[in-house]
């Protein structure tokens, strides 16, 4: 308690270091782009750290409920995550084949689409010149091969990448390793930042860093977890929005697992992130027609402003552990300080200048609420 109490006590100086310490994370996280020099450098260990980030809360259960020793709740956990993976690539891997499948079938149907179009469109009674009309068609059907090109050109990529795909199967294997022993030696590891931080910082501040540290470790676990649980969401709202829009209309979203997929995963980027996955999507449902093409349009349009006005408040804030107004005020000042990698970082340095901040203005209260000790007269 007495050691809380310390904790809570705020000084100046205090203040000022922790904003200075706050600053040096704005500067290098966000503005020298630091997050994708590291990604770069030391993709590994911080796919392990993500994992570790996943995986210890499931661990520290299974050893405080049901007094499993540490090691196997660390295997327990891989067991179950090899599992879900597993299972998710059986169910998911088959459809999104097929879906890929479909698409290249499909592409030589395009021309008789292009035609189709263009008969509906009747544009000789605009007085249009047959000249223009035909190199509209003509451009439309170079920009038909080139598609169709490219996407054989990255099927033949991804059966000639056997070296490429080699490598990131050691560099997860590599992650899995370390995210092994981490989890194995997670509570020692925290022990020994603690240490290092108490020899290189004087006594006090340390006991405020080690603070911060814990806030900030805690709101980037909420928005790791958080953050997958969205794009999870996301996926589900987008595959039952364009399965109904099907079932209820004449019309036929194609590819709708793999639209979801897509959508789904381009969420991990707050607010552009399905903007950029809505993208292909579009493409994909102009071999159906273009009234699909804007149906994926508007579904994806509709359900990223659910996501990003009352999903990821609501999810990412009750992870990290603030409220939905200071969720989006945050990821507002961070998106336009530092795009998307401010985007990423700016809640859970959000929760740790919050929680700084009540914790100082407690202090002060309590401070202004101690009856004083003078005499009456």
């Amino acid at each position: 308690m007495e050691e809380k109490h310390q904790l809570s006590k705020w000084t100046s100086r205090s203040i000022i270091l922790i904003a200075f310490i706050t600053v040096l994370l704005v500067k290098f996280i966000i503005v020298d782009d630091l997050l994708s020099v590291l990604h770069r450098a030391l993709g590994e260990f911080i796919f392990a750290l993500i994992l570790i980030y996943l995986l210890n809360p499931l661990v520290k259960l299974l050893k405080e409920r049901y007094n499993i020793n540490r090691s196997w709740g660390v295997t327990i956990s891989f067991i179950l995550m090899f599992a879900l993976l597993v299972g998710s690539i059986f169910t998911i891997t088959p459809a999104i084949a097929s879906s890929i499948e479909t698409l290249i079938n499909s592409i030589p149907q395009y021309n008789q689409i292009v035609d189709d179009f263009l008969k509906e469109l009747n544009l000789e009674k605009y007085n249009i010149s047959p000249d223009l009309i035909s190199s509209i068609y003509q451009e439309l059907n170079n920009i038909l091969v080139q598609i169709s090109q490219e996407l054989l050109g990255i099927v033949q990529l991804a059966l000639a990448s056997a070296g490429a795909f080699l490598g990131y199967l050691a560099s997860f294997a590599i992650s899995l390793l370390l995210a092994w022993y981490g989890l194995k030696e997670f509570d020692s590891i925290g022990k020994y930042v603690k240490d290092y931080i108490t020899l290189l910082i004087p006594k006090k501040q340390s006991r405020y860093t080690i603070h911060a540290l814990e806030l900030l470790d805690d709101g980037m676990r909420g928005f790791i977890v958080g953050k997958l649980l969205t794009c999870l969401i996301q996926a589900i709202l987008v595959y039952v929005t364009m399965n109904m829009f099907n079932l209820f209309t004449s019309y036929d979203i194609p590819y709708v697992l793999l639209m979801a997929l897509i959508i789904g995963v381009s969420n991990i980027i707050p607010y552009i992130g399905p903007i950029l996955g809505a993208i292909p999507c579009i493409f994909l449902a102009l071999f159906s027609g273009f009234p699909e093409a804007v149906a994926v349009l508007a579904i994806s349009a509709l359900l990223q402003q659910i996501d990003n006005m009352v999903v990821s408040p609501r999810v990412l804030g009750g992870y990290v552990g603030i409220s939905p107004f200071w969720t989006i005020a945050f990821m507002s000042v961070g998106g336009a300080l530092g795009g998307i990698f401010g985007l990423i970082i700016a809640i859970p340095l959000g929760k740790v200048i919050l929680t700084l901040i009540r914790e100082f203005m407690d202090e002060m209260r309590a401070k202004h609420e101690q009856p004083t000790n003078e005499p009456a007269t």
